[in-house]
């Protein structure tokens, strides 16, 4: 799952003493809470100073507030993250408390993509549509390099909240000293058959063969269990059994189901 401080950088909310507008940020809290199914759900409180009156700050936010992004989890899943209403509350003195709930949802970016991608072979759009695995390795680099960037703009976030939090201490925008691992254990999900001839790891990873290899693992499955590996330098097999895949052994957690394990 994204945390709190992987929301707030994805949706590139203020530090203390930044300006929004006519405003000033005293302070950001941002706190996270999963609520199941691959959904999450974020507490956002600020503290705004300034001249314009509530109105003023939600025109002031609107802009950071209507944006839909999308981030990543630690295990490369994709999650796309939103803003509900904000609450805006007079403190007197030109203070504003904002408090919005923020949400985030697992979505099936490479899928889509995919779809995408069929689109362009239907309207002749691609230089070469029957070519299949350039499709699949195309899609594949495509959301490795979203995930690079993700990654980047987090990490500078991340370290500008550190140096923000050890220059003014006594301001809630803060980072902990330790910040929780993103859990796969939190994140339920399957391996799947994204293409017809490739496969994703819960972990993130994806493994990828020529459609004749599968037929033949698949037939060879009727046997017995077939075990297939995609020679790559974290190499996972994918589990065949009476015709299906079954299973991914990962080495990045535990597999039961492994025959050799």
């Amino acid at each position: 799952m994204p945390f709190a401080t992987k929301f707030r950088a994805t949706m590139d909310l203020p530090f203390a003493g930044d300006e929004i507008g006519s405003f000033s940020v005293e302070s950001v809290e941002v706190t996270d809470r999963p609520l199941g199914a691959g959904r999450y759900t974020y507490q956002v409180h600020m503290v705004l100073n300034g001249p314009g009156g509530k109105q003023g700050v939600r025109a002031a936010l609107k802009p950071l507030f209507s944006s839909h992004p999308i981030t990543f989890s630690g295990y490369g899943n994709p999650y796309q993250l939103w803003f509900a209403r904000p609450e805006i509350e007079s403190l007197g003195d030109k203070r504003y408390a904002v408090h919005i709930e923020g949400a985030g949802a697992r979505v099936h970016l490479g899928d889509e993509l995919g779809r995408f991608l069929d689109y362009l072979v239907q309207e002749d759009k691609l230089v070469n549509p029957s070519d299949l695995p350039g499709r699949t390795a195309l899609l594949e680099t495509y959301l490795q390099s979203y995930q690079r960037e993700v990654r980047l703009q987090v990490g500078r976030y991340r370290s500008k909240l550190r140096r923000s939090s050890l220059a003014s201490p006594g301001l809630a925008s803060t980072v902990p000293a330790v910040e929780p691992v993103e859990s796969q254990q939190q994140e339920v999900t399957e391996p799947e058959k994204v293409f017809p001839s490739s496969y994703r790891c819960p972990c993130g990873h994806m493994s990828h063969f020529a459609e004749n290899t599968i037929r033949e693992a698949k037939a060879r499955s009727l046997q017995r269990i077939i075990r297939l590996g995609d020679s790559e330098t974290d190499e996972h097999y994918i589990l065949f059994h009476k015709g299906r895949m079954v299973d991914i052994i990962c080495p990045y957690r535990a597999n039961d189901n492994d025959p050799q394990g």
